[in-house]
């Protein structure tokens, strides 16, 4: 359920060069189960913050990025993090509600020093309406497998996910791992 509001504020980073230092005030308009499930306020560990829409919201501003190490303890402890917070206002309009769940949407508008910005969401990214890249896919392989092994045996790895079908065993497959 964060997710709409990430990707406005990635789309606004990328198409505005926003940066965090500059903004005065994020408002996130969207739906009730928002909050029902990632409304927490506090994100004191990473399950914590992985169900707050404010920490996910400043993460991405700061970051550019949400993905595993943003959920890391220093970065949920940064300062930045917290003054960015404090800048959220989240409301839960009608018009946006009786639409959920056939659209997830997320109305994100951004106040700078230079500006105001704001980018509407209705499909989240990998959503069936708003599928992913297969870049996307490599990225999001990438960053969880390298977690566990090195990046060369990861590329080893990917190519072989790709062309499964050319296995005769699973052996054959998993061989150097």
């Amino acid at each position: 359920h964060t997710h709409s509001s990430v990707d406005a504020i990635f789309k606004m980073r990328e198409n505005y060069n926003i940066d965090y230092a500059d903004v005065e005030r994020i408002v996130v308009n969207t739906y009730e189960n928002v909050l029902k499930i990632a409304g927490n306020t506090r994100f004191d560990d990473a399950n914590m913050a992985k169900f707050s829409l404010v920490y996910c919201i400043a993460a991405a501003l700061k970051y550019g990025k949400l993905g595993v190490h943003e959920f890391e303890i220093d970065k949920l402890k940064d300062p930045d993090i917290e003054k960015i917070v404090k800048k959220i206002e989240i409301y839960t309009p009608e018009e946006i509600n009786k639409q959920h769940p056939e659209k997830w949407i997320s109305q994100v508008s951004v106040t700078t020093k230079s500006g105001e910005y704001e980018e509407l969401i209705n499909y989240p990214k990998g959503d069936p309406e708003n599928t992913f890249t297969e870049e996307d896919i490599y990225n999001k392989f990438y960053e969880l497998v390298t977690l566990k092994i090195p990046e060369h045996q990861a590329a080893t790895l990917l190519e072989r996910c790709k062309n499964i079908e050319h296995f005769e065993c699973i052996e054959d497959f998993t061989e150097g791992f």
